[in-house]
Protein backbone atom coordinates (compact mmCIF):
# COMPACT_ATOMS: atom_id res chain seq x y z
CA UNK A 1 0.00 0.00 0.00
CA UNK A 2 1.14 3.36 -0.97
CA UNK A 3 2.08 5.45 1.69
CA UNK A 4 1.02 9.74 1.45
CA UNK A 5 4.31 10.92 1.38
CA UNK A 6 5.42 8.08 -1.09
CA UNK A 7 2.33 9.21 -3.39
CA UNK A 8 3.00 12.92 -2.99
CA UNK A 9 6.99 11.85 -4.20
CA UNK A 10 5.75 10.11 -7.20
CA UNK A 11 2.88 12.25 -8.02
CA UNK A 12 5.68 15.37 -7.74
CA UNK A 13 7.87 13.89 -10.23
CA UNK A 14 5.56 12.84 -12.41
CA UNK A 15 4.04 16.57 -12.69
CA UNK A 16 7.99 17.85 -13.27
CA UNK A 17 7.91 15.51 -16.21
CA UNK A 18 4.15 15.73 -17.55
CA UNK A 19 5.56 20.03 -17.53
CA UNK A 20 8.75 18.88 -19.30
CA UNK A 21 6.15 17.32 -21.83
CA UNK A 22 4.12 20.06 -21.80
CA UNK A 23 6.97 22.39 -21.92
CA UNK A 24 8.70 20.62 -25.77
CA UNK A 25 5.03 20.74 -27.03
CA UNK A 26 5.11 24.51 -27.01
CA UNK A 27 8.80 24.86 -27.77
CA UNK A 28 8.17 22.43 -31.21
CA UNK A 29 5.70 25.43 -32.03
CA UNK A 30 8.23 28.24 -31.83
CA UNK A 31 8.32 30.02 -35.53
CA UNK A 32 10.78 28.79 -37.49
CA UNK A 33 13.98 31.13 -37.91
CA UNK A 34 13.98 30.27 -41.41
CA UNK A 35 12.49 27.85 -43.81
CA UNK A 36 9.51 27.68 -45.95
CA UNK A 37 6.90 27.79 -42.67
CA UNK A 38 9.15 30.37 -40.71
CA UNK A 39 5.98 30.73 -37.85
CA UNK A 40 3.11 30.81 -40.62
CA UNK A 41 0.27 28.50 -41.28
CA UNK A 42 0.68 25.64 -43.42
CA UNK A 43 0.09 26.72 -47.10
CA UNK A 44 -0.11 24.85 -50.31
CA UNK A 45 0.95 20.51 -50.38
CA UNK A 46 4.66 21.58 -49.82
CA UNK A 47 4.13 23.25 -46.48
CA UNK A 48 5.02 21.75 -43.22
CA UNK A 49 3.37 22.16 -39.65
CA UNK A 50 4.98 24.39 -37.43
CA UNK A 51 5.87 22.03 -34.36
CA UNK A 52 6.20 18.24 -34.01
CA UNK A 53 2.82 16.41 -34.23
CA UNK A 54 4.68 13.60 -32.56
CA UNK A 55 4.56 15.53 -29.47
CA UNK A 56 1.25 16.53 -29.70
CA UNK A 57 -0.25 12.95 -30.15
CA UNK A 58 2.06 11.87 -27.09
CA UNK A 59 0.63 14.75 -25.00
CA UNK A 60 -2.57 13.66 -26.16
CA UNK A 61 -2.33 10.09 -25.60
CA UNK A 62 -1.63 10.28 -21.98
CA UNK A 63 -3.91 12.97 -20.51
CA UNK A 64 -6.29 11.04 -22.30
CA UNK A 65 -5.11 8.32 -20.06
CA UNK A 66 -4.45 10.33 -16.65
CA UNK A 67 -7.99 12.26 -17.38
CA UNK A 68 -10.44 9.24 -16.56
CA UNK A 69 -8.77 8.63 -13.30
CA UNK A 70 -8.89 12.58 -12.38
CA UNK A 71 -12.95 11.80 -12.82
CA UNK A 72 -13.19 8.78 -10.94
CA UNK A 73 -12.13 10.47 -8.05
CA UNK A 74 -14.09 13.75 -8.82
CA UNK A 75 -17.05 11.17 -8.84
CA UNK A 76 -16.56 9.74 -5.97
CA UNK A 77 -16.13 12.68 -3.90
CA UNK A 78 -18.11 15.01 -5.52
CA UNK A 79 -15.00 17.16 -5.78
CA UNK A 80 -15.18 19.81 -8.32
CA UNK A 81 -12.57 22.08 -10.22
CA UNK A 82 -10.95 19.64 -12.39
CA UNK A 83 -9.21 21.14 -15.36
CA UNK A 84 -11.64 20.79 -17.95
CA UNK A 85 -10.64 20.52 -20.99
CA UNK A 86 -7.14 21.26 -20.43
CA UNK A 87 -5.00 19.91 -23.74
CA UNK A 88 -2.20 19.93 -20.88
CA UNK A 89 -0.92 16.60 -19.05
CA UNK A 90 0.43 19.04 -16.23
CA UNK A 91 -2.66 20.70 -14.86
CA UNK A 92 -3.86 16.91 -14.56
CA UNK A 93 -1.52 15.47 -12.72
CA UNK A 94 -1.17 18.94 -10.84
CA UNK A 95 -5.11 18.39 -9.79
CA UNK A 96 -3.97 14.76 -8.25
CA UNK A 97 -1.19 15.44 -6.50
CA UNK A 98 -3.67 18.11 -4.20
CA UNK A 99 -6.25 15.32 -4.14
CA UNK A 100 -3.40 12.65 -3.17
CA UNK A 101 -4.65 11.36 0.10
CA UNK A 102 -8.03 11.14 -1.17
CA UNK A 103 -6.52 9.10 -3.84
CA UNK A 104 -5.11 6.77 -2.50
CA UNK A 105 -7.77 6.24 0.05
CA UNK A 106 -9.77 4.44 -2.95
CA UNK A 107 -10.40 1.24 -3.51
CA UNK A 108 -9.62 1.44 -7.53
CA UNK A 109 -6.36 3.66 -5.93
CA UNK A 110 -3.76 -0.14 -7.36
CA UNK A 111 -5.17 0.34 -10.49
CA UNK A 112 -4.48 3.75 -11.30
CA UNK A 113 -1.27 3.46 -9.76
CA UNK A 114 0.34 0.58 -12.20
CA UNK A 115 -1.30 3.05 -15.29
CA UNK A 116 0.12 6.54 -13.33
CA UNK A 117 3.53 4.40 -13.47
CA UNK A 118 3.33 3.85 -16.88
CA UNK A 119 2.80 7.08 -17.58
CA UNK A 120 5.82 8.32 -15.50
CA UNK A 121 7.61 5.47 -17.23
CA UNK A 122 7.01 6.52 -20.52
CA UNK A 123 7.95 10.40 -19.97
CA UNK A 124 11.02 9.25 -17.75
CA UNK A 125 12.11 7.37 -20.90
CA UNK A 126 11.85 10.44 -23.16
CA UNK A 127 13.21 12.88 -20.98
CA UNK A 128 15.67 11.13 -18.67
CA UNK A 129 17.32 8.54 -21.29
CA UNK A 130 19.57 6.29 -19.20
CA UNK A 131 23.30 7.22 -19.22
CA UNK A 132 25.09 5.17 -22.32
CA UNK A 133 26.83 2.73 -21.37
CA UNK A 134 30.44 3.69 -21.03
CA UNK A 135 33.77 1.19 -20.13
CA UNK A 136 35.61 2.04 -17.06
CA UNK A 137 39.00 3.20 -17.76
CA UNK A 138 40.80 5.47 -16.06
CA UNK A 139 41.36 8.89 -17.07
CA UNK A 140 44.57 8.05 -19.31
CA UNK A 141 44.46 4.47 -21.13
CA UNK A 142 47.01 2.78 -23.31
CA UNK A 143 46.09 2.70 -27.04
CA UNK A 144 45.21 -1.17 -26.40
CA UNK A 145 42.62 -0.65 -23.70
CA UNK A 146 40.79 2.11 -26.15
CA UNK A 147 41.17 -0.06 -29.08
CA UNK A 148 39.29 -2.97 -26.58
CA UNK A 149 37.02 -0.36 -25.00
CA UNK A 150 35.86 0.72 -28.64
CA UNK A 151 36.12 -2.65 -30.03
CA UNK A 152 38.73 -0.43 -33.05
CA UNK A 153 41.88 -2.12 -33.92
CA UNK A 154 44.68 -1.38 -32.08
CA UNK A 155 46.34 0.54 -35.43
CA UNK A 156 42.70 1.92 -36.46
CA UNK A 157 42.73 4.02 -32.55
CA UNK A 158 46.35 4.73 -33.19
CA UNK A 159 45.57 6.24 -36.08
CA UNK A 160 42.51 7.97 -34.95
CA UNK A 161 44.24 9.42 -32.12
CA UNK A 162 46.76 10.77 -33.79
CA UNK A 163 44.48 12.23 -36.49
CA UNK A 164 42.59 14.67 -34.16
CA UNK A 165 45.19 14.91 -31.96
CA UNK A 166 44.46 13.58 -28.59
CA UNK A 167 46.16 14.54 -25.54
CA UNK A 168 48.47 12.23 -24.38
CA UNK A 169 51.92 11.54 -22.02
CA UNK A 170 54.49 8.85 -22.26
CA UNK A 171 55.64 6.73 -19.18
CA UNK A 172 58.60 3.93 -20.23
CA UNK A 173 58.11 4.10 -23.55
CA UNK A 174 54.14 4.08 -23.47
CA UNK A 175 51.54 6.52 -24.73
CA UNK A 176 48.49 6.86 -22.81
CA UNK A 177 45.78 8.66 -24.41
CA UNK A 178 43.14 11.25 -22.81
CA UNK A 179 40.05 8.58 -22.24
CA UNK A 180 37.26 11.29 -22.42
CA UNK A 181 38.15 12.66 -25.28
CA UNK A 182 38.00 9.57 -27.39
CA UNK A 183 35.29 7.89 -25.67
CA UNK A 184 33.12 11.04 -25.84
CA UNK A 185 33.81 10.52 -30.41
Amino acid sequence: MTTEPEAHAFLTDLHRLAQALDQAVLDSGMPAPSGDNAGCAPVGPKSKLPCSTNLIDQQADLTARVQPICANLAMDLTIHGRPFGAPDLAPWVAWLRRHRVDLIARDWWTDSEDELRRVHRELADQFEPPEPDRPKLPDFATIEELATATGKSVQAMYKWCQRNRVEHFTIGGVKHFKTSTVIDH
